[in-house]
């Protein structure tokens, strides 16, 4: 992607202050906020979780001056820690980790009576045994976290949900950058006050799925265009500082 610098501010001392709003005066092609971490092109490679992130992917990306993204939500601590062990032996340019920060939930609220009966005359025709429920995986994201937090990559991402301050404080002193996902304006004022430095904006347009934070579905179901007109009036969105 090439950029054209005569769209892009000044690259003053005071180009990434935290003072600039999302409305355009501080576009996430800036050239401030590129050099903040160390990114050539403003070019993010998605966190898709599920194993399609290879550290080579990852590597590969960062290498050619993007910013490579393991979708690490689906791994265990092990599997993250030796992932980024992998893709560090490939690149010494930095790149995100994304895990989930929410939706978890360890109980279901729905009776699966009626589909179980349904999939059991499926499994009695094709000699298959009775269908059975699933055993709920255990939420890791605490651990999960932990091991991002030994390993200091550049950025950490993270959808579906906010961390706790506590896990934010804790980020932000390891000198880690925080992004968040948002697909409605009040999400993206939540990452805001919850200290993140950047947000990422989802319309209702975005491939596969969402990261929606908790809350009425109907609310996140508009165009990104419409995100954005609504983000330019008064509101907390800013870009500000970890800790170094």
């Amino acid at each position: 992607m090439k950029i054209n610098s005569r769209k892009l501010p000044n690259p003053g001392k005071k180009q990434f202050d935290g003072t600039r709003n999302m409305s355009g005066s501080m576009p996430i092609a800036g050239r401030g906020f590129l050099r903040h971490l160390g990114i050539q092109h403003p070019i993010i490679q998605a966190p898709m979780a599920g194993g399609a992130t290879t550290p080579e992917l990852v590597a590969a990306v960062s290498n050619a001056g993007g910013l490579g993204s393991l979708g690490a939500a689906y791994l265990t601590p092990d599997q993250i820690a030796s992932d980024i062990r992998a893709i560090r032996a490939l690149t010494g340019k930095p790149f995100n980790v994304n895990l989930f920060a929410g939706g978890y939930t360890p109980e279901s609220r729905v009776d699966a009576g009626p589909m179980l009966e349904l999939l059991a005359e499926i499994h009695h025709t094709h000699g298959l045994p009775a269908p059975t429920l699933p055993a709920w995986a255990p939420n890791l994201f605490d651990q999960q976290l932990d091991i991002i937090l030994q390993a200091r990559p550049a950025i950490f991402s993270f959808a579906f949900g906010i961390p706790d301050a506590d896990a934010m404080a804790r980020l932000k002193a390891r000198g880690i950058a925080t992004v968040g996902t948002a697909t409605t304006v009040e999400e993206g004022r939540r990452l805001a006050a919850a200290g993140v430095t950047a947000i990422a904006a989802q319309g209702s347009k975005a491939g596969g799925h969402r990261g929606t934070l908790p809350g009425p579905l109907k609310l996140p179901w508009f165009p990104l265009s419409n995100w954005c007109e609504l983000s330019r009036q008064p509101s907390p969105f800013r870009f500000s500082h970890p800790a170094a």
